[in-house]
């Protein structure tokens, strides 16, 4: 049972505190939440959470959330749905040359007034780097990325932000280049 309140789940791996590199994940993964759910919840094609670089990472499968009711936030992404925001590291993490042209389709259900963060590539980055490479300690640089696949979210009363390469992407200044 899971008893924190909050859980990752991958097509690879839920929770990535390694380096991640030249991983294809060709499954779909898919999660229904009951009812009852309450828990924060990240679903990524290939990685749930991470906390390390990941390179050359890719995922043609579809990543699949349907009827969402709890009343908690989520993080979706085609490739990966949330870095920690915790890293302190003194180094960037990177994300690069990694691709998705796997669907992402979520709905929610009525009654979800939560924020919820979905992109074609990355759902939720906490203190992004912009676009141009730039590595900051403790931040994460996204390059060389790519998402094809169609980014599908069916609304009722939630509060998405949808990208098609990140739902949101805190701090920083990500569009520069």
């Amino acid at each position: 049972p899971i008893t924190d309140n909050r859980f990752y789940m991958g097509g690879v791996v839920g929770y990535c505190s390694a380096n991640l590199t030249s991983v294809t994940n060709n499954g779909n993964v898919t999660y229904a939440p009951n009812a009852a759910a309450t828990k924060i919840f990240s679903l990524g094609g290939v990685v749930g959470m991470f906390t390390a670089n990941l390179r050359d990472v890719h995922n043609t499968g579809i990543v699949k959330v349907d009827n969402i009711t709890t009343s908690a936030a989520s993080n979706v992404g085609g490739v990966a749905a949330v870095n920690s925001n915790k890293n302190t590291t003194a180094m960037a993490i990177v994300v690069d040359g990694c691709t998705n042209s796997g669907g992402v389709n979520v709905t929610y259900a009525a009654g979800n007034n939560s924020w919820q963060y979905i992109g074609g590539l990355l759902g939720n980055i906490h203190h992004g780097s912009p676009f141009n490479g730039e590595q900051r300690a403790g931040w994460v640089a996204v390059t060389n990325c790519k998402n094809s696949g169609a980014v599908n979210v069916t609304v009722n009363n939630a509060r998405p932000l949808v990208g098609g390469i990140a739902g949101q992407f805190e701090k920083g200044n990500p569009c520069e280049k």
